[in-house]
């Protein structure tokens, strides 16, 4: 396994990592940020990250997730500022998951529902507006998502699927 300490950095992407241990980040209190970018990783269970208490930055991109267990974040949610979590298969979490990230202001998500969900957001990519996120918020829309394309504005819905 490829490993990089920066004192309270640690990068483990492009490790061909599938699944994270149990109870791995144990002890690591003072870690501030983490990198498992570009890995293969599916699913983000409950609790994944226990330990992690001064986590401020999370790359998540470039993996193949597909489920995020509500509390996956909680062991940092007080303390994350940024997340990049782009280039995965998002199908499975529960709104609170993101909602409980209450200092964040920096995300990067290929779902703009994500971006509406998180407080007092500061940096969204892609960005949405304050009407369109109470669309999305209320349902009118099951899905809207935008990929990290800079050919396309940002403010351009590419896949819309009406609630039916």
């Amino acid at each position: 396994m490829y490993c990089i300490f920066h004192g309270f950095h640690r990068s483990l992407s492009g490790n061909q990592i599938t699944t994270i241990p149990a109870n791995v980040f144990d002890g690591l209190t003072s870690l501030t940020r983490l990198w498992l970018h570009s890995n293969q990783i599916t699913t983000l269970p409950a609790n994944v990250f226990d330990g992690l208490t001064s986590l401020t930055t999370l790359h998540l991109y470039n993996n193949a997730i597909t489920t995020i267990d509500q509390g996956a974040f909680s062991a940092f949610a007080s303390s994350l500022s940024t997340l990049w979590i782009y280039g995965n298969e998002l199908k499975n979490y529960k709104d609170s998951t993101f909602e409980n990230l209450i200092n964040i202001n920096e995300l990067q998500s290929d779902h703009r529902r994500i971006c509406c969900l998180v407080y007092k957001i500061e940096v969204c990519y892609p960005r949405v507006t304050l009407a369109a996120c109470k669309e999305i918020l209320k349902g009118k829309f099951r899905e809207l998502m935008c990929p990290m394309d800079s050919t396309r504005s940002t403010d351009d819905f590419t896949t819309v699927a009406p609630d039916f």
